[in-house]
C-alpha cells in the first residue's frame, strides 16, 4: 500500500472593493507499507516513496454581479516534476458580464488558456469594459491551474495560484475553491 500527505492551504486577504485568493496543494511525505494479516502488523517498506500525483487542477471562481471579476493571476507557482516548456497552463473561466458560472470547472475547458512560467503575473483587465474589448465581450468568473505533464512525488513539491478580484460590495458574492488530482503508483 502506498500513501501520500498533502497540505491543502487557502488564504484570502480582504479589502472593500478587491479581494486576493490563493490555494496551495503541497505534498508533504509519502511511504509504502505492508500489512500482514497472519501478524496484524503493518510494516514500513519505504519511507519518502509515495504516490505519484499527476493531472492536478485547481480552481476558484464563481462570482456572482456584472460589478464581480478577477483582474489578474497574481501568481502561478509551482515546484514540480517534468516542467518543460508550455506543460503549466492557467485558464481564464470566461462568461458575459450578466452571467456567472454554475461552477467552477464549467469554464475551464472551452474558454482563454495561457502557459504559465515559475511566478508569473497575468494581468486581465482592471475594468468590465478592458476585458470585454480584450476577451471578445466575456468577463473573467474563475482562475483555473493544469499541471499538465508535470507531478508532484517528493516532499517541498507544490503548486500554487493566487489571484485578485474586484467586488462590488452592495452585492454578495461567493466563491468557490475546488481542486482535483490522480495518484498513481510508484512500484
Amino acid at each position: 500500500m502506498q500513501i501520500s500527505l498533502f497540505d491543502i492551504n487557502l488564504t484570502n486577504d480582504f479589502d472593500y472593493d478587491e479581494w486576493e485568493y490563493g490555494f496551495e496543494l503541497e505534498y508533504r511525505d509519502g511511504f509504502q507499507l505492508e500489512y500482514d494479516e497472519s501478524s496484524d502488523k503493518v510494516t514500513v517498506l519505504y519511507y519518502d516513496w509515495g504516490l505519484k500525483v499527476k493531472e492536478i487542477e485547481m480552481a476558484v471562481g464563481k462570482l456572482r454581479g456584472s460589478e464581480n471579476n478577477f483582474i489578474d493571476t497574481r501568481d502561478i507557482s509551482f515546484n514540480m516534476r517534468n516542467t518543460n516548456s508550455g506543460s503549466v497552463l492557467g485558464l481564464l473561466g470566461l462568461t458575459l458580464p450578466s452571467r456567472f458560472m454554475s461552477s467552477v470547472w464549467t469554464a475551464a475547458t472551452s474558454n482563454y488558456v495561457d502557459s504559465y512560467t515559475q511566478g508569473s503575473t497575468k494581468l486581465l483587465g482592471d475594468s468590465i469594459d478592458e476585458q470585454m474589448e480584450k476577451y471578445s465581450g466575456k468577463v473573467t468568473r474563475g482562475v483555473f491551474f493544469d499541471s499538465g505533464s508535470a507531478y508532484m512525488y517528493s516532499e517541498g513539491e507544490f503548486a500554487n495560484l493566487i489571484a485578485t478580484c474586484t467586488v462590488d460590495p452592495s452585492v454578495t458574492s461567493y466563491l468557490n475553491y475546488a481542486y482535483k488530482y490522480v495518484c498513481y503508483h510508484s512500484l
